[in-house]
């Protein structure tokens, strides 16, 4: 009999489908998948202000991406729970979110991007790879 593994599931405006190497997952192991949409921003007094103007769209555009992909995701066998969207400082509310659910691996999706965007800070993995407990399975 397979065991059941938990898995936090980090989204980002990135994700369109669900990745072909997490479909296979749902082939190999009996899992369920816990969605968090984030999206990284250091948050400044403009950014608060603007964000607050545009965050009930903003929340509900990902809320709908998180539904569809919870349903692709329920047709490859996957259990899934929606845990949330959160736009602010990405590794706090991750760390938050595995220290509650108590997954098994917390995934991320990367791509290489160019140095700028490091610099800009756009990376969350740096923080989340240095201070989780958990370990952070990074896929494309």
């Amino acid at each position: 009999m397979t065991e059941e593994i938990d898995v936090l599931v980090v989204v980002d405006d990135r994700w369109n489908r669900v990745p072909e190497s997490l479909k296979n997952l749902g082939k190999r192991f009996k899992a369920k998948l816990h969605l968090l949409f984030v999206r990284n921003l250091q948050i400044t007094p403009e950014v608060l202000t603007e964000l607050e103007k545009k965050y009930s769209s903003l929340k509900e555009k990902a809320l709908k991406k998180l539904q569809s992909l919870a349903e692709e995701l329920k047709s490859y066998g996957f259990g899934t729970d929606i845990v949330g969207v959160h736009y602010g400082i990405a590794h706090e509310r991750i760390l938050r979110e595995s220290e509650r659910i108590k997954p098994d691996y917390i995934l991320v999706r990367a791509r290489r991007r160019p140095r700028l965007w490091r610099i800009l800070g756009d990376y969350y993995y740096d923080d989340l790879f240095r201070s989780s407990k958990i370990p952070v399975l990074v896929g494309r």
